[in-house]
């Protein structure tokens, strides 16, 4: 595992701090590079696959579980969220809580564009590329360019190559 490195241009690693804060399990398996002013706190239980690439400024919050599968490049400013922080109830049962975190899961060979958000109860299945600035809030098929905050399918039966 690689920490707090920057191979962006725009991102300077004296100025970006990373922060590692773990109160859960983490499964490394294989090569993981998480680059500089990443953020990653896990109280839940985070899976990363071999060969796993965060450019810059990723922020990742795990209160059930995230999974990266292998081989996944995930470029900088994203944000992946299985929990929505503030719990909200019905006032007809107090006792149940109507928002529980969720788990994300990312497939095998998935391209993440710049600045986009994955949030709670979301699957991308492999060989997919989700579009910069995108925000994904439920399950995907494998072989798709998923694009903007409405979520439609660009392409499918699509491919690419790191």
């Amino acid at each position: 595992m690689r920490i707090g490195f920057s191979d962006v241009g725009t991102i300077d690693v004296r100025e970006k701090k990373t922060i590692w804060d773990n109160q859960g399990e983490i499964v490394l398996n294989g090569t993981i590079d998480i680059g500089a002013g990443s953020r990653i706190s896990n109280k839940g239980h985070l899976v990363f696959g071999n060969n796993v690439h965060f450019t810059a400024n990723a922020d990742i919050i795990c209160h059930k579980k995230i999974e990266f599968g292998e081989e996944n490049l995930i470029s900088w400013d994203c944000l992946f969220m299985d929990t929505d922080f503030h719990k909200v109830y019905s006032i007809k049962n107090l006792e149940k809580q109507l928002n529980e975190p969720k788990p994300i899961y990312i497939g095998k060979n998935v391209w993440i564009g710049c600045r986009c958000t994955i949030l709670k109860g979301s699957s991308i299945e492999g060989e997919s590329i989700v579009a910069a600035g995108t925000t994904i809030s439920k399950k995907y098929m494998d072989r798709n360019i998923i694009i903007g905050s409405n979520n439609k399918i660009l392409k499918q039966q699509i491919t690419w190559r790191f």
